[in-house]
């Protein structure tokens, strides 16, 4: 989603209009109004999400069909062919075109395919649908009734460019109780608007600014020192954070509007204090569902520890697979399973030991959470970086101490962050720190706490981050990136 004009007149009109129905209506309303977005997003997303929704709703009331008349073998099979069609599609979008790299059809073809394959959020609706038949058919969810109330669930315009990932248990209920959301209701609104504009804050005005200061270190990181690439390895985890993490507090506040609440995202993962504990902040509806769809049928932790370790390794090694088919996708995930086996290993030796000495240091407090940042920046250099070759120079250079051909002042110059927007930078970068730092000790993410104190307090956030983002957000460095994860 881009902040311009389009976005403000879409979701004003869909509102208006929305509070203008009543009863089923209103979910066909949002159905229809999310499809007209995403064909205006891409029109080939457009197709393969529409193709995906009827082929899926269709083996639904199929499979609940066959497990009503007592046929659960071919329930089994009607499932398991809609899973394996929907993974299929998936593997042979994201690497048919890599496959294809060392042809002759590299330079025409490849980016031809490229286009024609790989459809706009086609990985998280897949992942829903993939969801929606397992949980059908093992009883913990019925069939959606109408056609329409799955396409919602399916399309719902916040959440399809980069999710999060749904679970229809949670979002096809709502569908059916929109007729019960009022226009007059303070509370919800004023959380709708707490989460979309500390969401866009986060976007536009961190993030963006980032994008283009680290471009360059990425790209040809021989060509700076050592200090530009420290500096710039950490504002790419502040970068992905941000922009991530500010993308989906602005669909759950855009959700609200509606009357629909979204699964939470993130919560503090950068204050983790060790990797479990990371992932189990970062982007939690994909976690939960890695841990849920293939971590759990593997065998999870029940064939003991060894086989737990090797599990949790293959589900970390899907993950950086799902993120791409180049190496340091492949190698990202390999990195994030030798430190999530390794702190395995340090738990149990933990548990065992009553004290646990400096293995209980390792994995807590400030010494945790300065370890485990350092090993989740690291492996966010593989993941940034255009290729494998890249990161290791990355890394070479980073770690070697060397000097650039231009002082560091100079390397930030051409970055294009110097005086003022380099100030705007550092502010909202200690800032969005600082709100973390709050939410951890509250036990709550920042916009409910927002929504939760005094009118007085909650005017001047909304004057300060309107201000910001038309002034240092819309007209930023970085003001027409896109979103990191609409790539994946």
């Amino acid at each position: 989603m881009e902040l311009d004009l389009f976005l403000f007149v879409y979701v004003t009109a869909g509102v208006f209009v929305f509070y203008l129905l009543h009863g089923k209506a209103r979910a066909g309303w949002l159905a229809c109004w999310s499809m007209l977005f995403v064909a205006h997003l891409d029109k080939k997303a457009f197709a393969a999400a529409l193709i995906s929704a009827v082929m899926v709703w269709a083996a639904g009331k199929l499979t609940q069909r066959l497990l009503y008349s007592g046929r659960r073998g071919a329930a089994k099979l009607t499932v398991t062919a809609g899973i394996a069609v929907l993974a299929g599609t998936l593997i042979f979008m994201k690497y048919v075109p890599q496959a294809l790299s060392g042809t002759p059809f590299q330079e025409g073809w490849n980016a031809r395919l490229r286009y024609l394959l790989v459809p706009v959020g086609f990985s998280f609706y897949s992942f829903q649908a993939i969801s929606y038949l397992s949980d059908l058919y093992q009883g913990k969810i019925k069939a959606a009734a109408r056609f329409l109330d799955f396409l919602l669930y399916m399309l719902w315009f916040p959440k399809f460019i980069s999710g999060p990932i749904e679970r229809a248990d949670e979002f096809l209920p709502q569908s059916g109780m929109l007729d019960q959301v009022r226009f007059k209701d303070s509370g919800r609104w004023t959380r709708a608007c707490m989460y979309l504009l500390y969401g866009l804050v986060m976007k536009y005005v961190a993030a963006d600014r980032i994008a283009g200061m680290v471009e360059g270190p990425f790209a040809d990181p021989g060509a700076y020192s050592t200090g530009m690439l420290t500096t710039a390895a950490v504002l790419y985890t502040v970068q992905i954070y941000c922009d991530f993490a500010g993308y989906s507090y602005a669909a759950i506040g855009l959700s609200l509007m509606f009357g629909i609440q979204l699964r939470d995202n993130f919560m503090q993962p950068y204050l983790a204090t060790n990797i479990t504990q990371f992932w189990r902040r970062w982007h939690m509806s994909l976690s939960s569902w890695l841990r849920d769809y293939i971590y759990i049928p593997l065998g999870g932790n029940r064939k003991g520890f060894a086989r737990k370790l090797l599990n949790l390794s293959a589900v970390f090694v899907i993950c950086g697979l799902w993120h791409g088919s180049s190496l340091n996708f492949f190698v990202w995930g390999v990195m994030h399973a030798a430190f999530s086996v390794a702190d395995n290993i340090l738990q149990k030796y933990e548990k065992k030991h009553e004290n646990g000495g400096a293995v209980h240091l390792l994995r807590s407090g400030i010494t945790g959470q300065i370890l485990t940042l350092f090993l989740v920046a690291a492996a966010w250099i593989v993941f940034r970086a255009p290729s494998m070759e890249t990161a290791l120079v990355f890394f070479r250079r980073m770690t070697s101490m060397s000097a650039g051909a231009s002082s560091f002042a100079e390397e930030l110059a051409r970055t294009g962050l110097t005086g003022w927007e380099m100030w705007i930078l550092i502010i909202s970068v200690l800032l969005i720190i600082a709100t973390d730092i709050y939410s951890e000790k509250k036990g709550k993410c920042f916009p409910e706490l927002l929504a939760g104190t005094s009118l007085v307090r909650r005017c001047w956030f909304v004057y300060f981050a309107v201000m910001a983002l038309f002034i240092f957000g819309m007209y930023g460095l970085g003001a027409e990136n896109r979103l990191i994860y609409m790539q994946f």
